[in-house]
């Protein structure tokens, strides 16, 4: 509960996303600008490799931090993955979640085997969730493309606060 909460509030903080060098946003969304603003001309060999590589180590912490959870609390990780996305990866709101649910199916089948070995799944309630779960998919990923993404940062923290304060109490 407190982990949902404290996701929803770090999912409604407004962060700059333009390094202070940057003069024309596109270049941020365009990978032409480091993580210290300097333009992609301006950046050194070795600069490139190191924020190559530590690029590559934050994005293998997210996914660690985010299957941690998912195997401990059934989360399935995009209450982890979606904010992180956004706020440390810099990346747009839509291609986050679509990223995330990407990487959510691997955590999830990884997390199966441990509870199917511990025989924890309850397997009728299970398929017919499975099977609600395929069509409400489908259904949130075709409104995610009509509603504007202040909505659904609005409606995603509410669901957050709601679940945070049922499961505290």
């Amino acid at each position: 509960g407190l982990i949902a909460m404290l996701i929803a509030i770090t999912s409604i903080q407004i962060h700059n996303i333009h390094p202070v060098n940057a003069t024309d946003p596109s270049d941020v969304i365009a990978g032409n600008i480091d993580y210290e603003g300097n333009y992609a001309d301006d950046i050194t060999h070795n600069n490139k490799k190191r924020i190559y590589f530590m690029d590559k180590i934050k994005k293998s912490v997210i996914g660690l931090i985010a299957g941690i959870i998912c195997g401990m609390f059934a989360s399935g990780g995009g209450l982890i993955l979606v904010p992180s996305f956004i706020y440390s990866l810099k990346m747009e709101d839509r291609k986050s979640r679509a990223t995330a649910v990407f990487c959510i199916l691997p955590m999830v089948l990884t997390s199966s085997i441990f509870y199917y070995r511990e025989d924890y799944i309850d397997w009728k309630t299970g398929i017919l969730c499975a099977l609600g779960g395929i069509i409400g998919g489908i259904i949130g990923a075709k409104l995610l493309k009509k509603i504007q993404t202040k909505y659904v940062k609005i409606l995603f923290t509410v669901f957050l606060f709601y679940v945070s304060i049922k499961m505290l109490l």
